[in-house]
This record gives C-alpha cells, sequence and structure tokens, in this order.
C-alpha cells in the first residue's frame, strides 16, 4: 500500500518531468500572463471577446451599426456576421456571431437555451451568440430548406475596428 501512495517510479518521473517544466514556463507565466491578465479583466469581458472588440467604443459602435440595419425585411431573415479569431497553432479560423433577435431564435433553436447568450453595450444592450463554422452550415441549411428563411452573411474584411460591414452572401 505505501509503496503505490508514496509514488514509487512513476510519480518521482512525473515529478521529474514537471521540474524539467517549472523553469521554463513560470517566468514567462509570472512575468506576463498576470499582468496582462489584470488588464483585460479591467478593459475586457472574457465572455466579449469572441466578439472582436478591443475596446467599449468599438463594442458600441458595432451596437449603433447593428440597429441601424434596415429591419423592414421581416421576421424571416437571419443575418450572420463573419469573424476570424484564433484556431489551434497558428492556425485561424472562421466563425460567425448573430444579433438580437436572431440571437435569442438561434440560441433557443439550436442551443437549446438562453444561458450562452452575451449582451453587448450599455442599456438597451444587444443578444449576441457566436456559432461555429460547423454550426453555421448546419443552422442555414436548416433555415433554408426546411423552414423557408432568409440568410445573409455580412463581413467587414476581418477589420478589428472598422464598422464596414457589407453583405457578401445571400440565400433564400
Amino acid at each position: 500500500g505505501r509503496g503505490r501512495g508514496a509514488g514509487g517510479g512513476r510519480r518521482g518521473g512525473r515529478a521529474t518531468a514537471a521540474s524539467k517544466r517549472k523553469p521554463k514556463e513560470e517566468p514567462q507565466d509570472d512575468g506576463g500572463d498576470n499582468e496582462h491578465g489584470d488588464e483585460m479583466d479591467e478593459e475586457e469581458d472574457p465572455a466579449k471577446a469572441a466578439f472582436g472588440y478591443a475596446d467599449k467604443k468599438a463594442e458600441t459602435g458595432f451596437c449603433t451599426f447593428f440597429r441601424s440595419l434596415d429591419t423592414t425585411e421581416g421576421d424571416n431573415l437571419v443575418r450572420f456576421f463573419e469573424r476570424r479569431g484564433a484556431g489551434r497553432g497558428d492556425t485561424v479560423s472562421s466563425y460567425y456571431t448573430v444579433h438580437g433577435d436572431n440571437a435569442v431564435f438561434v440560441a433557443k433553436e439550436y442551443y437549446g437555451t438562453t444561458s450562452a447568450l452575451t449582451y453587448l453595450g450599455s442599456a438597451p444592450t444587444l443578444a449576441s451568440q457566436t456559432v461555429s463554422a460547423s454550426l453555421f452550415c448546419r443552422i442555414v441549411r436548416d433555415l433554408l430548406v426546411n423552414r423557408g428563411y432568409r440568410v445573409e452573411v455580412l463581413s467587414n474584411g476581418f477589420a478589428q475596428k472598422q464598422q464596414n460591414w457589407k453583405v457578401i452572401k445571400k440565400g433564400a
């Protein structure tokens, strides 16, 4: 019993591997992450980071832009906003966001909950939902084929601080 509890050679091997890693990792973590982590907590909500807004001004600008979009198109239009984020390693992955009533609809219908919604801006806030590229394809297919909805995809050319959103794809 005690030999296993003490760890014997296996645990000693793990400690050796961990001790080899610690000197390389700790100086980086202690020097950079804590300092930058504190700044992020004050300036940016991690849940909102996926929407790509570095500051409140950019976030508010998007909310203002979104509210200025034509709403006479009806309830059967869902607008997706194309985004780009860091993937695994050095890769870049695309994902989408959906906002307002469309975000609530997508959250309820495809996620089964509204608990994952993020609210951007200040009163009145803008409900927002991120959508992975694979789920985006499934949602668009369902909206177009099964539900008779119309879909628009907007992109700003992946410019972080610009509100030059343009419709790049439409489907009906």
